[in-house]
């Protein structure tokens, strides 16, 4: 399947959310051309990283936001002004705090997640080709979940855990935590592990109230098509969340049959609780 999606027309309405997939693979054209709208402090963050390939990124990552930011609100992309929480997450002060967003980029690819009804948060990790990973199991995962990752078959195990990741950072960074909060205090139900669709909660023990505020939504399109594991966190609002995918690349691979396809603005899948 190929295609190429615009735009969309307007922001997500209640009850909506837009995620747009985006590839950072020509880093150094991006960043020539989008360094130009980043503020002060987005080009100081950049000037932090040590490599030239990663400092390109993120002002690549930055400049896609606020091209996307620009399609949504009408507002040129250098004068959207942008905030930035104690734990380093971006919102939008100009031209107001009703659209709602996260980003998270591994590698050659951006993921950012777009809602106007609650705080979202999004994670994504490029899948590696060799894995230590379970070097990790301790820090990652609370007692059960460990437990339940070395019941696995020694060559899912790598996988599973990097499923948990992903939504706990997803859950952290809608809540505003950030890594202030050590994952294995967090405890994901078991589905996530299978890498499927669907809906699924986070326990964090000493926080049960905010626990129940958001869902997660793991991801798998992202793993089929772009080999990379990521999930999305959402504030609840109690009804069931239209996802919307958007990308601006050709696709070239088709997806199984049992993942729907990258979505336009007339073509999105509903996804539910699980209970």
């Amino acid at each position: 399947m190929s295609s190429r999606l615009a735009h969309p027309s307007s922001p997500p309405r209640d009850g909506e959310i837009h995620l747009w997939r985006v590839f950072l693979g020509d880093a150094v054209g991006l960043c020539s051309r989008q360094a130009r709208w980043l503020s002060p402090e987005e080009l100081r963050r950049a000037d932090a990283y040590r490599f030239d390939r990663d400092r390109q990124r993120f002002v690549a990552a930055r400049g896609e936001l606020r091209r996307i930011l620009t399609a949504y609100t009408g507002v040129p992309s250098g004068r959207i002004e942008l905030g930035s929480s104690a734990a380093g997450k971006p919102f939008l002060l100009s031209p107001g705090p009703s659209l709602h967003f996260n980003i998270s980029h591994s590698g050659d690819q951006a993921l950012m997640a777009f809602s106007s009804d609650g705080e979202v948060g999004v994670d994504l990790e490029e899948i590696p080709s060799e894995s230590r990973l379970e070097d990790l199991l301790p820090t990652i995962c609370s007692a059960g979940e460990q437990l339940r990752i070395l019941t696995l078959p020694p060559a899912r195990r790598a996988r599973a855990l990097l499923r948990l990741w992903t939504a706990k950072e997803a859950f952290l960074k809608a809540t505003g935590a950030g890594l202030q909060i050590a994952p294995d205090r967090l405890e994901v139900d078991a589905e996530i592990l299978l890498g499927e669709g669907g809906t699924t909660r986070v326990r964090w023990a000493e926080a049960l109230h905010l626990s129940e505020l958001y869902r997660l939504y793991p991801l798998p399109e992202c793993e089929i098509r772009w080999q990379a594991s990521a999930a999305l966190a959402v504030r609840w609002t109690g009804t069931p969340h239209r996802i919307q995918w958007f990308t601006g690349e050709d696709e070239e691979s088709p997806l199984p049959h049992r993942i729907p396809p990258l979505a336009d603005a007339s073509d999105a899948r509903r996804v539910g609780p699980r209970g």
